[in-house]
């Protein structure tokens, strides 16, 4: 049962952020055309993990990829070592989502105000279980916030996009209760 609620969790997640973005492969050069990126950001990682590939975000990495998408999976500290090369890429016109997990979220919000400082839309933002989470701002065309125990978020003034707050647990209601740290590895699958 948990299972298939994991698989259905992924699928929604998975769905949502390509959907947002255009798929493309990573352009060879700062000239090539590009139409689409995925930022994945991860929770703590603990130290049993040894790396970010061994979590959950890791694993929905892949998947992104495999449809063809761009994606930069990072550690929730290292938003601005992602940032600041993809900005030096040029002419930035491709559409961009970014997903957080936990920590994650929390720097998936910040990237989106930094993208707003430079002036660039951000297709999509979401965020899976983060607390301390920030107004969604004007150049966010799209955010869902998928929590458990997590803070749901809230429009700023100027914003005019679409916002949902998905409480985790009403996904399948047969599945029951889930955690903090059990949501991550449904984003995982």
């Amino acid at each position: 049962m948990a299972l298939r609620l994991s698989i259905r969790f992924a699928c929604c997640l998975l769905v949502y952020v390509i959907a947002g973005s255009a798929q493309a492969q990573q352009p060879a050069n700062a000239a090539a055309t590009k139409s689409g990126i995925v930022f994945l950001f991860t929770g703590w990682v603990a130290p049993w993990l040894d790396s970010i590939q061994g979590t959950g975000m890791a694993q929905v990495a892949q998947r992104v990829q495999a449809r063809g998408v761009k994606v930069i999976l990072s550690d929730p500290a290292d938003w601005e070592k992602v940032f600041s090369p993809y900005m030096a890429w040029g002419d930035q016109q491709e559409s961009v989502a970014i997903v957080g997990f936990s920590l994650g979220a929390n720097a998936a919000q910040v990237m989106a105000l930094r993208f707003h400082s430079e002036g660039q839309a951000v297709q999509t933002v979401v965020t899976v279980d983060g607390n301390g989470l920030l107004p969604v701002d004007s150049n966010i065309r799209s955010a869902v916030n998928y929590y458990v125990y997590g803070d749901r978020l809230q429009p700023s003034g100027s914003f005019t996009g679409k916002l949902r707050n998905v409480d985790a647990n009403r996904i399948d209601q047969g599945a029951g209760a889930l955690g903090h740290m059990t949501l991550s590895v449904y984003a995982a699958l």
